[in-house]
C-alpha cells in the first residue's frame, strides 16, 4: 500500500497525520491534473424532475407542527462502477471513474449508496457542475460495517461522483447509488453564503444570533456538542437538530439526543435509513454575523437505542436516542457531550443552541421562568418558553431547530429537547415547547416495562440514579484529563513499514511509559508497557490489516502521538 496511498498523497500535497473521518484537504483528481481529454466524454445520468410547488405545498406547516423539516423527497436510481459513468487509466496505470447525475429544476442533490466499500488509497468525491462545493474526499476511513453511506446535499442541479482508484487495488472498490433525495426547496441552508453577496442570506431568518457572538459568552463547551442532522425517514429528507450526551460511565460513548419526530413519519426510520443519517458538528460561524464558509466535521450512520413511544409528542416528551455507528469520535473534531439535569424544576435562565432552517449553529436566550406544559398530551410533559431580545438579536427557533437541546442557566446542563412551537422573527415571544428531560428518564409510555422507551438504562449504566450529570470532553477519553499533548516522546520509523515498527524514546523517558495503538477511526486496540531508561522499542503490527494507525506513548503528564502506514 505504500505506493498507493502516498504517491496520492504526494501529488496532492497533503499530510497524512490528517487522516480522519472526512479529509477535506484531499482535492479531487480532476483539480489537481488537466483531464480536459477525457472531459468531454463524461456521460450524464438524467433523473425525472418532481413538481417543486407540489411538494413544496404538502410541506408547508412540517417545520413547526411537530414534524422535521422536510426539504427533499428520495427517488430511485441505478448507479455504479459497472454499469453508469466513464472509466480512464492514467499514465501511471491509476484510474479515474467519473459520473454526472442531472435534473432540471432541482435546488441540490444528496446521493445515498446502499453498497459502498472504498479500499485503501482511493478516494470518492462529491461536487457540483462548477465546483463551488465539493464534499470529501472520502476514503476507506468512511466504510461502514452497513455497507451504507450519504453525504449531505450539494447545491445545484447536478452532481459529479469522481472515484479515484489506485492500480494496487484494482477493480476493489464498490460504489452503489441506488437513491439520490431531490432538494426542492431551502437550497441557501446547504451551504453557508458570503455575506458580502446582496440579496443572499444564510436561510435562517434575521432576528437569529451567532454562537460567534456575545450571548454565547460561557457556552463555549455546549455549542460543541450540538450538531445539525441531515435526515432521512422513508422518502423525506431534512434537517433537525441535536446534542451529544454523556452518560455515568463518563466514557464518552457516543450516544447523541434528538426528538422523536425527527425519525418519525407514520412510524420510525428504518435501520437503513438510520444508517444513512449524516451529522454535521461545527458548522458555526467564525464571527458574529460573519465570518468565512464552515466546512464542519461529517458522522455518517447511526442506530436507535430508545425513544418516547408517543408518536412524537403526541402522548409524551417526544424524545429519541441513538448511538453514532462509529464507536469513537475523532479527537480533532473537537465535540463535547453535553451534561443533563433530570430534575423537575423550572428554570429562571438559559439558552437554546440549534440549527434552524437547517442554517449555521444559532443561539436562543431566555430570561423568565420555564412554565409546566404539554404537546397534545398529558399535563407535564414539556416546558414551555419565551425567548427574549440579547445584544445582536432576537433569537427564535424554526423548522430544523427540533431536536435541540434548551439549557439551564445555573448548571449549564440539558433540560429538555425541542418538539415545536409558534416563535418566529414576526413574533419573537411567542412559546416553544421543549419535551422535558425529567419526563424522558424514564415516564413515557410503556417506560415502565421497556427500556427502549425511557433514557434511564441507557445515559445511567452505572446505576447511580443521579439527577445531574455533567459533560464531557471527548478528547479526555483518548487523551489524560492531565496530559499535555507534545511533538517530542518518541520517534518512528521506518514508516509505511511492513508491520515492524520500531520507536526511539526520548531521552527524558526517566519513567514507565504507557504506548497505545488506534485504528483509523480512533478505536483502541491495544497497549503496551515501555520500561523506565528504554530509548529503543519495537512493535509487531504485521498481523493487522494494511492501512493508517496511530500511536500514542504517555509518561502521565505527557502524550505524544503519531500516525503510522502498515503496507505490504
Amino acid at each position: 500500500m505504500k505506493k498507493s496511498l502516498h504517491i496520492v498523497a504526494a501529488f496532492l500535497g497533503i499530510s497524512l497525520s490528517g487522516i480522519s473521518q472526512e479529509l477535506t484537504d484531499i482535492l479531487p483528481y480532476s483539480s489537481v491534473f488537466d483531464i480536459s481529454s477525457i472531459e468531454t466524454n463524461l456521460p450524464t445520468y438524467t433523473i425525472a424532475d418532481l413538481d417543486i410547488n407540489q411538494l413544496a405545498a404538502e410541506d408547508a406547516d412540517r417545520g413547526k407542527n411537530g414534524q422535521f423539516l422536510s426539504n427533499g423527497r428520495v427517488i430511485p436510481v441505478n448507479i455504479n462502477l459497472n454499469n453508469s459513468g466513464v472509466w480512464s487509466t492514467l499514465p501511471n496505470g491509476d484510474r479515474l471513474w467519473r459520473v454526472r447525475l442531472a435534473t432540471e429544476n432541482a435546488r441540490g442533490l444528496a446521493p445515498y449508496f446502499d453498497n459502498f466499500y472504498l479500499p485503501e488509497g482511493s478516494f470518492l468525491h462529491v461536487y457540483n457542475d462548477d465546483k463551488t462545493m465539493v464534499l470529501g474526499a472520502f476514503t476507506s476511513i468512511n466504510n461502514q460495517e452497513s455497507k451504507m453511506f450519504a453525504t449531505w446535499p450539494v447545491t445545484g442541479n447536478a452532481i459529479i461522483l469522481e472515484y479515484y482508484e489506485p492500480a494496487s487495488v484494482y477493480g476493489s472498490g464498490i460504489i452503489n447509488l441506488n437513491e439520490v433525495s431531490y432538494i426542492y426547496r431551502f437550497e441557501d441552508q446547504i451551504e453557508d453564503r458570503e455575506e458580502n453577496v446582496p440579496g443572499l442570506r444564510n436561510g435562517s431568518q434575521s432576528c437569529e444570533v451567532d454562537v460567534a457572538c456575545s450571548e454565547s459568552n460561557g457556552w463555549s463547551d455546549q455549542i460543541r456538542g450540538v450538531s445539525r442532522i441531515f435526515v432521512r425517514v422513508g422518502s423525506f429528507t431534512g434537517w433537525c437538530t441535536g446534542s451529544l450526551v454523556n452518560n455515568t460511565f463518563n466514557d464518552c460513548r457516543p450516544y447523541y439526543l434528538t426528538a422523536l419526530h425527527c425519525g418519525y413519519d407514520n412510524g420510525l426510520a428504518t435501520t437503513s435509513n438510520f444508517n444513512q443519517w449524516v451529522f454535521r458538528f461545527n458548522y458555526q460561524k467564525s464571527g458574529c454575523g460573519t465570518g468565512s464558509k464552515p466546512a464542519g466535521n461529517q458522522i455518517t450512520g447511526c442506530t436507535w437505542r430508545a425513544h418516547s413511544n408517543d408518536g412524537g409528542g403526541n402522548s409524551g416528551s417526544d424524545f429519541l436516542l441513538v448511538e453514532f455507528n462509529n464507536s469513537t469520535i475523532n479527537s480533532a473534531f473537537n465535540v463535547y457531550f453535553n451534561g443533563w439535569d433530570r430534575v423537575n424544576s423550572t428554570s429562571n435562565s438559559g439558552v437554546g443552541i440549534h440549527h434552524p432552517s437547517g442554517d449555521v449553529k444559532k443561539i436562543s436566550t431566555y430570561s423568565a421562568n420555564l412554565v409546566n406544559s404539554t404537546w397534545g398530551g398529558p399535563a407535564g410533559t414539556h416546558w414551555r418558553v419565551s425567548w427574549v431580545a440579547t445584544a445582536n438579536g432576537h433569537g427564535v427557533t424554526e423548522g430544523g431547530s427540533s431536536g435541540s437541546p434548551i439549557f439551564r442557566g445555573s448548571n449549564k446542563l440539558i433540560m429538555g429537547t425541542l418538539t415545536g412551537g409558534s416563535s418566529f422573527c414576526t413574533s419573537p415571544t411567542a412559546p416553544d415547547y421543549y419535551g422535558k428531560f425529567s419526563y424522558h428518564w424514564e415516564s413515557n409510555p410503556g417506560a415502565s416495562t421497556n427500556n427502549a422507551y425511557k433514557l434511564r438504562p441507557w445515559l445511567d449504566p452505572a446505576g447511580t440514579n443521579p439527577n445531574t450529570l455533567n459533560g464531557k470532553n471527548n478528547v479526555s477519553c483518548s487523551v489524560g484529563i492531565n496530559e499535555i499533548p507534545v511533538s517530542n516522546l518518541f520517534s518512528v520509523y521506518p514508516n509505511p513499514s511492513n508491520g515492524i515498527v520500531n520507536l526511539t524514546i526520548a531521552e527524558q523517558n526517566f519513567t514507565a511509559l504507557q504506548l497505545r495503538l488506534y485504528n483509523a477511526v480512533g478505536q483502541l486496540i491495544n497497549t503496551y508497557s515501555i520500561a523506565p531508561g528504554i530509548k529503543n522499542y519495537s512493535v509487531d503490527l504485521s498481523e493487522l490489516p494494511m492501512g493508517a494507525y496511530h500511536l500514542s506513548v504517555s509518561n502521565g503528564k505527557e502524550i505524544s502521538s503519531k500516525t503510522v502506514i502498515i503496507s505490504r
